[in-house]
Order: structure tokens, then C-alpha cells, then sequence
């Protein structure tokens, strides 16, 4: 393209007569957590305590995912515990309370408290008033994921149900 084309193409732009592309949502909540390097642990969690199907296929539900960092801060011998097949169950309570039904923003959770309920029927409270989204002390990252059955937030955290 010469500098002309490309003044020319820049001028269309910003003239309004380029229609920008606006990208849909193409892969489900499963998909984008097992395809990102930083959530690799939660889709491990997932898949082990056999959540990783309900993302995948229904929905919408919103993910409050903990990243690999929020994982590296549990010790070895909880992460042992929690992946030894006789505490499978105790796994999925863990990351069944990181997710709710609904799909959730974090525009729609900002300005408020919001009781969300769980898939283990707990409540789950975002407070959206102040600078940020947190979960008691849990940081909830505002780069939301939109899925094509919901959200999914970075949270620096592993929740545990009280």
C-alpha cells in the first residue's frame, strides 16, 4: 500500500465510513480457560473434579477464575490432597463455588454489592463499590473473558466455601 492508499484508507477511517469488525465470542467458558497459559491449573482442577463438561455445554454461568498464580500460593500438600482420588468430592465443592449461574460483567457488578449464588448453592459476594471488584480480600480482575456462555474473571485467589 503507498502512502496515498493508506491516507486515503486513514481518512475513510476516521471519517466514519469504515465499519470496524466486531468480534462474537467463538470459544465456550471451557475453551478459553484450557486455552490460556495463565489458567492452565483451574482447567486441571476442572477437568478432575468433572466441571470442565457443564462449561462447555451450557450456561450462561460466569467463572471467577483463580489464576496460576493464585494456585502456586497453595502449598503442595494441599494441591496433593485436593487432586488424590478419595477428595475429588472435596475438589469440586472448591471449584464448584467458583462458579455461578448468569452471565456477569464486570460493568454489570461495578457500583454495588452483589449477592451471586453458587453452583454449590452458596452465596458469593462481589463488591463492585470502590476502585475495583473484590470477593472479600480476593482481588477480581477487571479483563473480563467473554465466553459464548458467559464470563470469566481472573481472581488472585482460590475461594474456599466457609
Amino acid at each position: 500500500m503507498n502512502r496515498r492508499d493508506f491516507t486515503l484508507t486513514a481518512a475513510a477511517a476516521v471519517a466514519g465510513l469504515a465499519t470496524p469488525a466486531v468480534a462474537s465470542p467463538r470459544l465456550d467458558i471451557a475453551s478459553e480457560i484450557g486455552s490460556l497459559a495463565e489458567l492452565l491449573p483451574l482447567h486441571d482442577a476442572l477437568v478432575a473434579s468433572d466441571l470442565i463438561g457443564l462449561l462447555a455445554h451450557r450456561g450462561p454461568y460466569t467463572v471467577f477464575a483463580p489464576t496460576r498464580r493464585a494456585f502456586d500460593r497453595l502449598s503442595y500438600q494441599t494441591k496433593a490432597f485436593l487432586m488424590s482420588s478419595p477428595r475429588r468430592p472435596e475438589l469440586r465443592q472448591i471449584m464448584a463455588f467458583h462458579v455461578v449461574e448468569g452471565a456477569h460483567s464486570a460493568f454489570d457488578l461495578m457500583g454495588r454489592t452483589t449477592t451471586l449464588r453458587t453452583l454449590i448453592g452458596r452465596p458469593l459476594v462481589v463488591d463492585g463499590r470502590g476502585s475495583g471488584l473484590r470477593i472479600g480480600t480476593t482481588h477480581v480482575g477487571l479483563a473480563e473473558i467473554q465466553a459464548s456462555n458467559g464470563y470469566v474473571h481472573q481472581i488472585d485467589q482460590v475461594l474456599r466455601p466457609a
